[in-house]
């Protein structure tokens, strides 16, 4: 495991690298994490050790701190572009909840990847706010900053964070990324963005696609790695990089 600094404009991006045994040239995933989350959380180290099993490195890498999306799409072009110049261009990117809003986002806009995985998406990004926030959401619309805490800790939005939110027309970029590799993991339990949006993105997308969804599973990945890992591991062999690339 090597610690990075990637520059990102005037921002450095702290990531983390899990290189493939065979050195550099491998398949790498890049792994985004939720909006409250950490590159730590949601089985990333297992999901590293399952992946270099295969030959294949993992790099998660930690944004700005409760950015917004558009913030979010320019960290990860940085973190791809050091990728792509420094490692492989056989890239495959995921990510969790709005990481994977924001994977999405990108992989729409790039179209230069070999695989998209999607852990608890939203669909609709306005929606899964505005459940999330309830009457904060609405003081955000009429023009007020807010704090709320999560877990304890505050967290600062501003009216432009839900205004952005709503550049973004998620099941319209997944159509568009048809013949892109793209596998779909949800919680049938998730609360947080039930699972109709899972189902919304996988109607929606083009082949080639899979989805997988988990029993009595909610909206955190936290200790449920060997519920989806083996997916994910299977969906890179057989699907993104079978053996006869």
């Amino acid at each position: 495991m090597q610690k990075l600094i990637i520059p990102a404009g005037e921002l450095q991006l702290a990531a983390m690298l899990h290189a493939a045994p065979s050195g550099p040239g491998r398949p790498l995933m890049v792994l985004c994490h939720g909006f409250c989350g950490s590159a730590d959380g949601g089985s990333s180290l297992e999901l590293a050790d399952a992946l270099q099993k295969q030959d294949t490195a993992l790099l998660r890498f930690w944004f700005t701190p409760h950015c917004c999306l558009s913030q979010q799409l320019a960290e990860i072009a940085a973190v791809i572009d050091f990728v792509r110049r420094n490692f492989t261009r056989k890239i495959v990117l995921a990510g969790r909840s709005m990481g994977a809003a924001a994977a999405l986002a990108f992989a729409a806009r790039d179209r230069h990847l070999s695989g998209l995985c999607l852990m608890a998406c939203p669909a609709d990004l306005p929606s899964t706010f505005r459940g999330i926030l309830r009457d904060d959401y609405e003081r955000l619309k009429h023009g007020e900053a807010i704090t709320v805490l999560h877990e304890g800790a505050p967290v600062h939005l501003t009216p432009d964070f839900i205004g952005d939110l709503s550049r973004y027309d998620l099941p319209a970029d997944i159509r568009s990324l048809a013949g892109l590799p793209v596998l779909i993991i949800h919680g049938l339990t998730d609360a947080t963005v039930p699972v109709a949006h899972a189902r919304q993105l996988f109607d929606t997308a083009g082949e080639p696609k899979q989805l997988l969804l988990l029993p009595d599973h909610g909206h955190s990945f936290i200790g449920t790695g060997d519920r989806f890992i083996p997916t994910v591991s299977d969906w890179l062999r057989r699907q993104v990089f079978p053996p006869s690339l």
